[in-house]
């Protein structure tokens, strides 16, 4: 890089790390372009996470609107200030194409880790990281070259199943993202294991596609007027859980009364909604607790991978009852 740029390697260290020495404009201008023609970046994320320099973890969210992510941010905004770190937000505003631009802006700020939720482009993101030396953990993802932290979605499943099935619900529907491919977080296959486990039926038509908030009314209508109409149904998270409570209503239809809906993620807003939400509860501080921690072992040299799971429970409330 010194000899691309003519200078002595002492000026390249002053440009990188900003001094201690001042350097010409017109010298710093020729670092900065041998840098761009090497694509260097210095591996300084794994020395900074054992205490030495910076204290700034990257933390990518789907997209901070959703209460849950709100929810989850504050925690993991709580937990890293308690070991000294400050957290970078980049909300990629439920838009995937964004996704390059913040890891590149991770990789120039030279953050010291990053928490990445999953998103639709998990295998590009692990690549990218990887190859950028910066140690990064998935929350709610499984990749074979990555450290993660979820939930446990089978046991989530067959809790939220078992409880309607013992209020006598035997049509449960199924909202939340059904192309498995494009949102691997989708709890649709453990929803539809949790079922034939339970000996209930499992159809096709009772599983109704909502990937993001704006799609809660067409879902709603799709739940009230499904063949064969559905007594119960399980959504994919609270943030949906609420907006389709509400549009239930708004057509009519009662809650528990015509229909029992179970969420996940036991929103605090979820105890305080027109109708109080059963829901899939966990530890949301343990989550980011846990994923912090994770972290530090990546930037202390760990290579192993390690994939933790966290415990749920069934918080019952009234939006779901007995079946009429």
């Amino acid at each position: 890089m010194a000899r691309l740029a003519g200078v002595s390697s002492a000026v390249v260290s002053y440009v990188v790390n900003n001094g201690p020495k001042p350097v010409a404009a017109t010298t710093r201008h020729r670092v900065l372009e041998a840098i761009r023609a090497l694509d260097y970046y210095p591996d300084e994320a794994a020395r900074r996470l054992r205490g030495v320099g910076g204290s700034t973890i990257g933390y990518l969210v789907p997209d901070i609107r959703n209460p849950f992510f709100a929810d989850m941010t504050a925690a993991f905004n709580r937990a890293l200030r308690l070991r000294g770190y400050h957290l970078l937000l980049a909300d990629l505003g439920d838009d995937d194409a964004q996704e390059r631009s913040y890891l590149e802006l991770f990789r120039t700020k030279r953050v010291d880790g990053v928490i990445a939720w999953q998103t639709a482009s998990v295998n590009d993101l692990v690549d990218f990281l990887t190859s950028s030396a910066i140690p990064f953990v998935l929350v709610a993802a499984r990749h074979p070259g990555a450290s993660s932290i979820m939930i446990d979605e089978e046991a989530a499943a067959n809790l939220a199943v078992g409880h309607l099935k013992a209020l006598g619900h035997r049509r449960i529907a199924y909202v939340g993202p059904r192309d498995v491919t494009h949102h691997p977080q989708s709890r649709r296959p453990f929803v539809e294991r949790a079922l034939r486990q339970a000996g209930l039926p499992v159809n096709g038509e009772w599983f109704v596609d909502m990937a993001a908030l704006d799609d809660a009314p067409t879902a709603a209508r799709r739940l009230a007027t499904a063949p064969g109409r559905p007594t119960a149904a399980i959504v994919h998270n609270d943030a949906f859980a609420i907006r389709i409570v509400s549009n239930l209503i708004e057509l009519g239809s009662a809650v528990p009364g015509d229909l029992s809906i179970v969420g996940y993620d036991d929103l605090e807003a979820s105890r305080y909604t027109r109708v109080p939400l059963t829901s899939i509860g966990y530890s949301k501080s343990d989550i980011g607790r846990l994923a912090i921690d994770l972290l530090l072992r990546r930037g202390e040299g760990a290579t192993t991978r390690e994939e933790l799971t966290l415990p749920v429970a069934l918080v019952v409330r009234a939006s779901s009852a007995r079946a009429g």
